[in-house]
């Protein structure tokens, strides 16, 4: 992690389902915190809780280069701790990602919609539709091919 601390090239890190606890986001949030490069941030599908989500608010309070966070599927973090989080990111114009995303829980629920063949579901339309990261597009594309309704 401590070469995150002085890396000057890395733009977006996505350490996304890897596996992460709470041990490993503390060192992740030490080592960012002197970071000036890492704008986008994608820590989605690991076992995060809240006492992770404290270090990455200690991260966000203190770094104003990191401007994206997504914690989509880390479900033990508790909602005021989103909500900090969002605050902070959107007050300098940045943006946040977690279940509480009214949007995005309306595309896992179109997916899961096209996954289960829903009878009901006979016109898709994505337009203005926020799917997050490339990994829903790609899951809405496989269950696409599976569906015999839409």
């Amino acid at each position: 992690w401590e070469a995150l601390a002085h890396n000057e090239y890395v733009a977006q890190l996505s350490l996304k389902n890897s596996n992460m606890g709470d041990e490993e986001v503390e060192a992740l949030s030490l080592a960012l915190m002197d970071n000036t490069s890492i704008s986008h941030l994608s820590l989605g599908d690991n076992a995060i809780t809240s006492e992770g989500a404290e270090f990455l608010i200690g991260t966000l309070e203190s770094n104003e280069t990191i401007d994206s966070l997504d914690l989509f599927g880390n479900p033990n973090i508790d909602a005021d701790l989103h909500e900090e989080m969002r605050e902070i990111l959107t007050s300098r114009g940045g943006k946040y990602r977690s279940e509480n995303n009214e949007n995005l829980s309306v595309a896992r629920g179109l997916i899961r919609r096209v996954q289960d063949n829903d009878p009901t579901l006979i016109n898709l339309d994505l337009r203005e539709m926020e799917f997050g990261l490339r990994n829903d597009v790609f899951v809405l594309f496989d269950a696409l091919a599976e569906n015999t309704r839409v």
